[in-house]
């Protein structure tokens, strides 16, 4: 039976899924995904800043939405 051929996207999902659990420590799971302190650190930033990034962005189309409908709203249009 050959081996499961995995990409570095799915050992990032699976990294992920494991530090969500809070069962292991920051060096056990470098010692299971075999990376340094520095990638785990790093991945961990990138994905908060991503996850703040999309927050603000969802945040903004909020705003403008609302701010558009209140000009309809203010001509009759609506």
């Amino acid at each position: 039976m050959p081996w499961k051929e995995t990409t570095t996207m799915e050992q990032k999902v699976e990294f992920i899924c494991e530090w969500r659990t809070q069962k292991y420590s920051i060096t056990e799971l470098c010692k299971v995904f075999n990376i340094t302190n520095m990638i785990y650190f790093s991945t961990l930033i990138f994905i908060t800043y991503n996850k703040w990034i999309m927050c603000t962005m969802f945040t903004l189309a909020i705003v403008i939405f609302l701010f558009v409908m209140s000009f309809d709203c203010d001509l009759g249009l609506i």
